[in-house]
Formats: structure tokens, sequence, C-alpha cells
């Protein structure tokens, strides 16, 4: 990413949309003889990247999920503190990172035809954001388009986060009765 970053501000290139999701999952971890180094300050490297590269992984087939599998960071890190769900934790809490724009992109991410693997790790993301029962209520419409996920995951997640805020006032149980029917067709027998 940061070669890539470099060619570019020199204009030798001009990098697409998925040439910087499949590149920037790996900025945050550096190598350091036997063992991996945790850096998220590496996405404040270039104002681009938290502005509009970030982004992308929302949009585009990424690495993302598998880019902290396999690192040894040593016996003094804990390896739930590292990584980009953290990062995304951090990073939001700061006010660096849109938190409504994040949780509607993780929401939206979850469906957006990704393999399984990938949209699990956004369910992840979505439940470790710990969104409130406003936030619930509000991301109701997306929400909504993911009951028609075929992943369980994701329809379980939309589910869970349904019973929550079922008894609010401003639920949308129309919608949501619209969309029984998909449920109950559904393949999969834990919805």
């Amino acid at each position: 990413y940061r070669l890539v970053m470099n060619l570019a501000a020199k204009g030798y290139v001009q990098p697409s949309k998925e040439l910087i999701a499949k590149l920037l999952p790996s900025i945050i971890f550096n190598r350091d003889h036997n063992k991996t180094v945790y850096q998220p300050e590496n996405v404040l490297i270039y104002p681009e990247t938290l502005a509009t590269h970030i982004w992308y992984l929302f949009e585009l087939e990424s690495g993302i999920h598998f880019s902290d599998r396999w690192l040894h960071y040593g016996a003094d890190v804990i390896k739930a503190e590292t990584g980009w769900i953290p990062l995304f934790k951090n990073y939001c809490n700061e006010g660096r990172i849109d938190r409504n724009r994040l949780l509607q992109e993780t929401v939206y991410a979850t469906n957006r035809n990704f393999n399984k693997q990938l949209s699990g790790w956004f369910c992840e993301l979505l439940v470790a954001l710990e969104p409130s029962n406003e936030e619930i209520l509000a991301l109701q419409p997306a929400l909504m388009t993911i009951l028609s996920s075929p992943n369980s995951k994701v329809v379980n997640t939309a589910l869970q986060y349904f019973k929550k805020v079922v008894a609010d006032k401003p639920f949308d149980y129309v919608s949501f009765l619209d969309n029984t029917p998909l449920l109950l067709a559904s393949d999969t027998r834990n919805v």
C-alpha cells in the first residue's frame, strides 16, 4: 500500500479502488524480526486513507477478514486488542471515523455478495461496535435488506438486533412482516 501511494504521489500510477482494497488490510501490520508489530497509526500516514480508501473495504472484496490470522505478536500483546476491529472501534470513539457511516456501511457490507467469511467478519465488526437501540432503529432499513442474505450468520445477527428493539414504538413491524416469508422459507434450520 505504501509503495503504491508513494508512486501515486509522484504521478507514476493511478491506483484503482480494487487495488487499494486488496493492499490496505496489511497496512496496520509491520514485521520486526520474528514477530508482527501492530501499528494502527499507519492509516494516518496518508490523509486519503481514512477519508476515502478505508471505505473501499466495505464496498469491494478484500482480505481484511484474515489479515491478522496466523500472525505472531509476541507474548506481551493481547491478540483481541489488535487488528482492524479494534482499530475501527478506537478510531470511531476518537471521532476519526464517523460512527453512523461506519455502522451503516458495516450492515450493507454483510450482504454485498462477499464470501461467507468476509460477510461474517462484518457481522463481528457490527457486534463489536455495540450499536445502541436508537442506532439499531436508525439502521432498520439496512437491517431489513440483509434478512435475504444466503449466510445464516448475517441473518441471525439482524434478527438478534430486531429482538432487542421489537418492543420499541418506532420499530417497523410492517417491513419486518413483509420479510418473514423469506425467513420462513429459508433453507437454514437455525434461522
